[in-house]
């Protein structure tokens, strides 16, 4: 949704009916100011001979004009400050969209790095070995678009997204607390290497566990939902983050969508 462009469009819509709202309004009481000359031209006509009913139908006009005036200004201004809202919720949207995909990107590529991916364990100038640790996954976006109140639950695209990112940020909280168990553990090994081969083996085992399943099918569920519904805000404000998701959801395939997530959309 392009919360910009219907904003703008309810502001100018909701201008527009105040301008014209104001000018019946004024209309309405400039009315009984010309009364004189009125009466005299409706005096010509055969059904405004006489001067009560000619009083009675520029003062039933001016009413008129006044009423229709004030409702038009009323709702003119209802739809402007709709048109604001939508624009700075838009902003607000935007603004926790782009923090969340930038979030999204770090944790992905600490998934991708050491030790995880490549070297386990790095020489330090005294030729000693010390081991890499597991990588700390953040989740303050997350937190702040669940705590923002800014998406409706009972909005069927806003649900799916709610629920993305809540089993996101509950998968980046168990796993960083499983990293953390192998990192006390391996922590105990003095002999580097039997560090090496047991951190080695320690990462095979985490790959084929199921809460490191899950954090890498929601994370994938959570990317492509922000390239699917959300790409619009970081297209034009994060372009290099746009491209990045871009080759990845776009050109080449995605794993498989968690089993909860896929169960939802066949409801």
């Amino acid at each position: 949704m392009d919360y910009e462009a219907v904003g703008n469009s309810c502001v100018f819509r909701g201008a527009v009916l105040v301008a014209v709202g104001a000018v019946l309004f004024s209309a309405g009481w400039f009315l009984p100011g010309i009364y004189k000359q009125m009466s005299e031209r409706l005096k010509t006509w055969r059904w405004f001979k006489a001067a009560i009913v000619r009083t009675i139908v520029i003062l039933l006009l001016a009413g008129v004009l006044v009423l229709a005036g004030s409702i038009m200004v009323a709702k003119g201004a209802t739809l402007q400050t709709k048109g604001w809202n939508i624009i700075s919720l838009g902003e607000q949207r935007s603004n926790l969209i782009r923090a969340l995909t930038q979030e999204w990107l770090m944790n992905s590529g600490k998934l991708l790095s050491s030790p995880m991916k490549g070297e386990t364990h790095y020489k330090k100038e005294d030729g000693k070995y010390v081991r890499r640790f597991f990588p700390f996954l953040t989740s303050h976006a997350p937190n702040a678009i669940l705590s923002s109140g800014l998406w409706n639950s009972g909005n069927q695209m806003d649900r799916e997204f709610l629920d993305a990112v809540t089993n996101y940020e509950m998968n980046v909280t168990g796993s960083n607390r499983e990293f953390r168990d192998y990192d006390d553990s391996l922590s105990k090994i003095k002999d580097p290497n039997e560090s090496i081969m047991q951190t080695k083996e320690a990462i095979r085992v985490i790959c084929e566990k199921s809460w490191f399943k899950s954090l890498k099918d929601w994370q994938n569920h959570l990317g492509k939902l922000i390239w699917s519904e959300y790409r619009w805000t970081i297209e034009t404000q994060q372009p290099e983050v746009y491209e990045l998701l871009r080759k990845r959801f776009q050109e080449k395939p995605t794993a498989s969508e968690p089993a909860e997530a896929l169960s939802k959309k066949k409801q």
